[in-house]
């Protein structure tokens, strides 16, 4: 069922339960009205005919015998001082508790039983101080056809315009819900066509945000996931297009060597398989980082954390960084916090995070400058960064830094053998540790990376552990 016929449909079914509830109570609140005008305009005569019959009941005896004289003469009006003159003379009928016609204008009706519906109409008389109902009083036009034809006629009249008002009020709500339900729908359909444009290929897809509600924020959400789509599809066609870029360099030369040597039936020299071999690291190295992004992407990373000695855990390879830092005459400072906390860290991961970040700097610092690695912590992260004062990078060159494949000076990283997947994986390995990456950098005067990883905390870990273990078990399961 569309959403606009259920919304019909409900505002149809509200308006008329409300109209059902309203027209029962209204109904019911005009017949109680009619029943009370009627009691008020005979109330004066009622209540004289009234005192009449109670003071006949007392004096014959507690007993209504002979009552039908009270009807057919006027003998008790001197005896009872009773004041009804012929002019203002309305007669009444008395009938016993159970229903039964006692006196009337007309003989006929004697001995009769009158409907309950009547006796509720009635006036009840009860014996002088007590509560013992001996009687009802009720208007001798109670028993004429006429009247209760009139009766009818008013509650039919009520019924009917309860009615027009019910079917009026429905006619509105359909007609409103037509107009509300097409409003509403109107930019849900304009994200369904949207939508189904993104899924045959166009993700260059906006909607038109016409209303300041929860559709509007969905139309907001809908074109920034839109924007997302494009920026993630042109970085994936970007992508293709620098993995093909990179893996034809390295396959072309050892491709055209070899063929070259072939066709000549020549034996390869030392230098050219050198260069060869060469080649053959760089496309291994190329496919152990897309491997690494491949399972950084699937969360399939593996981290097991130890407590790291940073000052120990980073003298071990500092000879590897030393050694290309003296062949270019750059200075490399240590400056590490005295009581400097273990790092709570995956050895080889870490590893790789600040040989990536000490690469890259040396990378970018030119001849005879100075490289500076840092580590402190606070009360919640071992912190530790890494200061270049190389060719820096601009703000916006820096909000791309970490994105795949992306290079400051293309053919300066593709000289000195960078892939433009260093700074991803980078930051994925300290995002699968908890932590968290900055960069800050001006141009021409350096760039600074600055890792963030959490502190040793035993009763988080033991919950962590706990966590892995259930899941651990769950997927066994």
């Amino acid at each position: 069922m569309k959403l606009s016929t259920k919304i019909i449909a409900i505002m149809t079914l509200v308006t008329l339960l409300t109209g059902l509830i309203v027209g029962s109570v209204t109904l019911h609140l005009m017949s109680n009205s009619f029943d009370e005008y009627l009691s008020e305009t005979q109330k004066i005569e009622i209540g004289e005919w009234k005192a009449l019959y109670t003071n006949y009941y007392e004096d014959n005896g507690n007993s209504w015998d002979g009552v039908q004289s009270v009807i057919v003469t006027y003998s008790l009006e001197a005896a009872y001082g009773l004041r009804v003159t012929r002019s203002y003379y309305q007669p009444v009928v008395l009938i016993d508790p159970d229903g039964v016609v006692l006196a009337h204008p007309e003989q006929d009706f004697i001995g009769l039983t009158v409907n309950q519906r009547m006796i509720e109409h009635g006036y009840p008389i009860y014996e002088e101080g007590s509560d013992t109902l001996i009687g009802y009083l009720l208007p001798a036009e109670y028993f004429e056809h006429q009247f209760w034809i009139l009766e009818e006629s008013y509650l039919t009249n009520t019924r009917q315009s309860v009615v027009l008002g019910v079917a009026g009020t429905l006619l509105i709500s359909i007609i409103v819900g037509l107009i509300f339900a097409r409003n509403l729908t109107k930019p849900l359909n304009n994200l369904i066509k949207s939508v189904r444009r993104i899924t045959m290929g166009s993700t260059n897809e906006k909607v038109v945000v016409e209303n300041d509600d929860e559709i509007g924020e969905l139309a907001l959400a809908f074109n920034q996931m839109s924007s997302e789509l494009t920026r993630a599809n042109d970085a994936r066609v970007q992508l293709f297009a620098d993995i093909s870029h990179e893996l034809r360099t390295p396959i072309t030369a050892i491709a055209g060597t070899l063929e070259n040597k072939l066709v000549k039936n020549e034996a390869c020299q030392p230098e050219e398989i050198s260069a060869l071999y060469d080649e053959m690291l760089r496309l291994s190295g190329l496919v152990n980082e897309l491997q690494n992004i491949s399972r950084i992407d699937a969360g399939h990373m593996a981290i097991s954390k130890t407590l790291v000695d940073f000052k120990s855990f980073f003298q071990d390879f500092f000879v590897l960084v030393e050694a290309d830092a003296e062949s270019r005459n750059i200075s490399v400072k240590l400056e590490f916090q005295e009581d400097l906390p273990y790092c709570y860290a995956d050895p080889e991961r870490l590893k790789q995070v600040v040989l990536n970040l000490v690469s890259n700097g040396l990378r970018y610092t030119t001849d005879g400058g100075t490289l500076i690695l840092k580590a402190w912590s606070d009360k919640q992260d071992f912190i530790f960064s890494v200061s270049d004062t190389g060719i820096g990078m601009t703000e916006e060159e820096c909000s791309h830094v970490f994105e795949r494949f992306y290079r400051t000076d293309r053919s300066r990283a593709r000289e000195t053998g960078g892939t433009g997947l260093g700074m991803a994986i980078t930051q994925g390995l300290v995002e699968a540790h908890g932590g968290r990456i900055e960069v800050q950098s001006k141009k021409d005067v350096g760039t600074t990376f600055t890792v963030y990883l959490p502190l040793y905390d035993a009763k988080a870990e033991a919950k962590e552990a706990k966590l892995a273990q259930k899941k651990a078990a769950k997927e066994g399961k």
